[in-house]
């Protein structure tokens, strides 16, 4: 087995910086509470991260492809990563900090760690999918090593460093992201380009709002889907309540639950790569991939069972819950990219929808939890949010994002990697110019002539001239043919990965 085999290492160790900030933010501090309504709310800083992070992906939502480029482009990734740090290192709230202050705090941290995440949805969904899905694992398994290391360690200022891996994530992200850039400019004259280059420059309030059509575009992921994360998200905001009380440590036990997530991502990451280095069939796969989904899922809930029996051993069952969580999390960016590619969607709108639903969800977890907890004897109440926090699990799990919703989008992406090999093998073998490979997929789609044109931005008598010479170098005599040659090379690539 290869776990490293065919991945960036410049973007696992970019998005390991991403990650392990993430968990610096969310789970290393103090539980704090304000008053409202003479109701004291547990893990108000928390709940307004959150909301932060909600509107920017609403933002990235709504926003047209080109005002969306414009969030996410490498300049202002940087900034993004300078506020980040501003936030976490200058604005230090002590324990009586009142509402203002705390949702200032979100409102920096929040925004700038929803688009920096949109913007990584972009940079990993390039790989083929079991590297991505790799480069994923392996960067979450990272992440929680460096923040173990932050949080069990007795090393002085440890955890302040960790206010410092944005800089790490945004120093990845502008090359990841600089190089897409790159590889998708136009190879030809901005002639063949239509329209004016006054009408492309100009900013108008409609170019900076998506399209009916755009919106539409964002909403092929399944609702199912979407309510299952949200539901899932219920649970794990539930449970942030959990066993901490307000001036306590937010999360006692996690030095546990970032090993217990370290050993989860590791081992995903082993079984991904024997199907990569074709130890298993192809038609393995997809079984794999929901495997993983799987044992995620399996570790929340036994972390619930366990819960009221644990307490005595070290290690509780809230920590295999959270643990349960963070894997999840990272499965659930592992379909994200999935979609992405299947669908061929905008990949930090297919993020920006899947991580809304999952932190929308943690809100309504956090708000829920201390209504229990107002609503319960402190005696019963921590077992009532566990029972809760279960059920809502288990009920996402069997009813709304099963194993088969995983295995159908898997199996989607597997088609999508093999025509995207196809075609590599195509242009290499035939010696495609890069106009060519650009229009190669199209005509391997049936696409018409003038829907070329009009997807690539060139005219038609452009488009046409790519065709035949594509037809020429293939040694082909028409669509049809060229169709039927990209059919049988994809039908080799796969009983070749099946061999």
């Amino acid at each position: 087995m290869k776990p490293f085999k065919g991945i960036s290492a410049r973007a696992v160790a970019g998005f390991a910086c991403q990650q392990g900030f993430i968990y610096s933010l969310f789970y290393i501090g103090d539980n704090h509470a304000v008053a409202i309504g003479g109701m004291s709310l547990e893990r108000f800083d928390l709940l307004s991260t959150f909301a932060f992070m909600a509107v920017s992906f609403i933002i990235a939502l709504i926003a047209s492809d080109r005002a969306r480029r414009a969030l996410l482009a490498p300049t202002l990734v940087g900034w993004y990563a300078v506020l980040l740090v501003l936030g976490s290192l200058l604005v230090t709230l002590p324990m009586d900090a009142g509402i203002t202050e705390i949702v200032s705090e979100g409102a920096l941290v929040g925004l700038s760690t929803g688009f920096l995440l949109c913007a990584w949805g972009r940079a990993l969904v390039g790989a083929p999918r079991f590297a991505g899905a790799r480069e994923i694992l392996l960067a979450t398994a990272l992440g929680a090593a460096a923040s173990f290391a932050a949080s069990a360690l007795p090393i002085p200022g440890a955890v302040e460093v960790l206010k410092l891996l944005p800089i790490g994530s945004a120093w990845a992200l502008r090359s990841l992201l600089s190089k897409q850039n790159n590889d998708s400019l136009p190879s030809s004259n901005t002639a063949e380009i239509t329209g004016t280059e006054s009408e492309a420059d100009a900013i108008t309030l409609s170019s900076l709002l998506a399209s009916p059509q755009e919106r539409s575009a964002t909403k092929r992921l399944s609702i199912k889907i979407v309510a299952g994360t949200a539901l899932f998200g219920l649970a794990g905001g539930l449970m942030e309540v959990f066993s901490s009380e307000p001036g306590m440590l937010s999360t006692p036990a996690l030095p546990a639950t970032l090993m217990i997530v370290v050993l989860f991502c590791v081992a995903a990451a082993q079984v991904l790569a024997a199907e990569a280095d074709g130890e298993s069939g192809s038609s393995r796969a997809e079984n794999s991939f929901s495997g993983v989904y799987r044992t995620s899922v399996l570790l929340i809930m036994a972390g619930y069972l366990f819960v009221p029996v644990l307490g005595g051993f070290g290690i509780t069952g809230q920590a295999i819950v959270l643990a349960g969580y963070m894997g999840l999390t990272c499965v659930l960016m592992m379909l994200f990219a999935t979609i992405a590619r299947a669908s061929g969607q905008d990949a930090a709108c297919v993020f920006a929808r899947g991580l809304f639903a999952l932190f929308i969800g943690e809100i309504a977890g956090i708000l829920l939890g201390n209504v229990l907890e107002v609503a319960q004897p402190s005696a019963t109440q921590p077992y009532v949010v566990a029972a809760c926090a279960g059920l809502a699990s288990l009920f996402a799990y069997l009813f709304l994002f099963t194993e088969r919703d995983y295995e159908e989008l898997t199996s989607i992406a597997g088609g999508i990697d093999l025509f995207g090999r196809a075609c590599e093998t195509i242009t290499q073998k035939y010696g495609l110019s890069k106009r060519e490979a650009e229009v190669l997929p199209l005509a391997l789609r049936g696409r018409t002539s003038e829907r070329i044109a009009s997807e690539l931005y060139i005219a038609k008598s452009t488009a046409d001239t790519h065709l035949r010479r594509i037809y020429s170098k293939a040694g082909v005599h028409g669509r049809q043919e060229l169709i039927d040659l990209g059919e049988r090379l994809q039908h080799d690539l796969s009983h070749g990965d099946r061999g």
